[in-house]
């Protein structure tokens, strides 16, 4: 993907570059603490898990 000026993505260019290449185990689950705490106590949570295979 091309990255122009003034684009707005969830995680910057470099980052992805990063999780892609090292396939990283990444979640995005927005700013609600709660949702983070879910996220790591191993509960439901609200979010997006970016999985590679």
């Amino acid at each position: 993907m091309k990255y122009k000026p003034g684009q707005h993505f969830v995680i910057d260019q470099t980052a992805s570059e990063i999780i892609l290449k090292d396939k990283i185990k990444t979640y995005i689950v927005g700013g609600n603490i709660k949702n983070l705490i879910n996220l790591v106590s191993g509960k439901k949570f609200i979010g997006t898990e970016v999985v590679f295979n």
